[in-house]
């Protein structure tokens, strides 16, 4: 069943912490979600039961006391006690899920090369440097960014960077999405080279 939620607007001491929130959240982790609500504003509501106490949300009521907003976003949920123990659960687990290095690296490495605050991804320099070089064993074997500077030959990683208009892109995206489904390929690297072998392959004919 699809549900739809009004979004009402609280101020954050009216708001009541879950006595046994599982979820921990270190200070870094509260200083890292204070740094995007004030970069990119509160975009995600608290979500709460009719008491008004937290079911999802603890994270960013506590970023939001931090930068001392007047009042933040908020959903209410008509959920009995277990309901919402089951709905906090949930939650946990369902955010913690693995990453596409693929995907995330690209994502990572245009907004470095634009010089983008990387503080704001909610990633350590160290998740950034695992995801840019793409494994975590490049880092237990004690090599970093520099050591790739003016050697890169030494891992098997690269990084194409194609730069477009939102005109262009959306297209792109859904053309690779394509040769990926037609031809059962795993990832946009396998449809580009598709594409540049078929066209290779067109030259010689």
């Amino acid at each position: 069943m699809n549900k739809t939620f009004e979004i009402v607007y609280k101020a954050p001491e009216d708001l009541i912490p879950y006595a046994k929130n599982a979820k921990k959240h270190p200070e870094d982790q509260i200083d890292k979600l204070a740094g995007q609500i004030d970069a990119f504003g509160f975009d995600q509501p608290i979500v709460v039961d009719s008491s008004n106490v937290i079911i999802k949300g603890h994270g960013r009521l506590l970023a939001a006391k931090k930068l001392n907003l007047q009042k933040v976003p908020v959903i209410m949920q008509d959920l009995d006690e277990y309901q919402a123990m089951a709905a906090r659960i949930a939650d946990n687990k369902v955010t913690s899920l693995e990453y596409d290095a693929q995907m995330m690296g690209f994502d990572l490495g245009t907004l470095q090369m634009h010089d983008f605050d990387m503080k704001l991804t909610g990633m350590d320099f160290g998740e950034i440097e695992t995801m840019l070089l793409g494994s975590e064993v490049e880092r237990e074997n004690g090599k970093g960014i520099d050591d790739y500077a003016d050697s890169h030959d030494e891992t098997d990683i690269r990084q194409l960077i194609l730069i477009m208009t939102q005109e262009d892109f959306e297209p792109m995206v859904n053309g690779l999405m394509e040769i990926q489904s037609a031809e059962s390929l795993d990832n946009n690297t396998e449809a580009v080279k598709f594409l540049i072998e078929f066209y290779a392959n067109s030259k010689k004919n």
